[in-house]
């Protein structure tokens, strides 16, 4: 599967869901972050942090797309003095916090970007919309929206006068067979008559002779 992130999760609305859990640690609560639609919530007045789970204000709509991050301050957590002791704990701050800095740097670069799935070696484009494609030139280059509906259009067009085609040239069959028929049925009409014709002239020279 491609590179997990570590400082991100997505859930979706359910209309009635206000708790929702994170993974990930953080140095401070406002550094919990929530987005909702892609429009950034305000901690505090929108949602709150307790331990490692977030609670909506207002739980959000159905099939709303929740992205809860991580997105630490770049500014100094500790102050450095000259002469000045360095403590443990000041120290173990300062190393979380670039630790969760490069974290979520990475974080953002794979959501900036494609993820190459490390078991399939094939990308993976998380769901988003690829832009800006140009039209394809080799055989193996992706296609583009519009490239794909035109050359479609061109097919059907192609296909369609190909069907109207074959509709013609069975149109006038079928117009050469109903004439065919039409001559052998005068033909059988004419038959039919020359044989009353001849019937009735056999009768009249019977009658001829009789008289």
């Amino acid at each position: 599967m491609a590179s997990e992130r570590k400082t991100i999760v997505t859930y979706k609305g359910t209309g009635s869901q206000k708790v929702f859990a994170f993974p990930f640690d953080y140095l401070r609560k406002s550094f919990i972050k929530v987005m909702i639609d892609g429009n950034p919530l305000t901690y505090g007045t929108d949602y709150t942090v307790s331990d490692k789970q977030l609670t909506f204000t207002n739980a959000p709509v159905l099939n709303a797309i929740i992205v809860i991050y991580r997105e630490t301050a770049t500014d100094r957590l500790v102050a450095w003095e000259d002469a000045s002791v360095l403590r443990a704990g000041d120290l173990t701050l300062f190393e979380v916090q670039l630790l969760h800095i490069a974290e979520e740097t990475k974080d953002k670069v794979q959501e900036a970007g494609l993820a190459l799935d490390d078991l399939d070696g094939k990308w993976d484009a998380r769901l988003k919309v690829l832009k800006n494609l140009l039209d394809p030139v080799d055989n193996l280059d992706a296609v583009n929206k519009r490239y794909f509906e035109s050359t479609q259009a061109g097919y059907i067009q192609a296909s369609q006068a190909k069907v109207d085609q074959a509709t013609a040239q069975a149109n006038f069959a079928q117009s050469k067979a109903n004439d065919a028929s039409a001559s052998a049925s005068a033909a059988r009409t004419s038959e039919l008559n020359a044989k009353a014709s001849e019937t009735a002239a056999k009768t009249s020279e019977t009658n001829a002779k009789a008289s």
